[in-house]
């Protein structure tokens, strides 16, 4: 798969301001780590698409850099 969120779950570790505020833990199926109030698939993957952050709807409207 070409996206880190897929397969994982995400884990605010409370390291405000440290190394790793959060972390991606594997949970060995399609879950999305962007979606954080369910446990959900990857929606990529629920359209028939390939899982790929660069073209993902969740990826884009999380960044805080304007796309090129």
């Amino acid at each position: 798969m070409n996206c880190p969120f897929y397969g994982r779950a995400m884990y605010q570790t409370g390291l405000i301001g440290g190394p790793r505020p959060i972390l991606l833990l594997n949970t060995n199926g399609n879950q999305c780590a962007i979606v954080t109030t369910s446990h959900a698939p990857c929606r990529m993957e629920i359209n028939g698409e390939t899982p790929d952050w660069k073209t993902c709807v969740l990826v884009r409207d999380m960044r805080m850099e304007p796309e090129l």
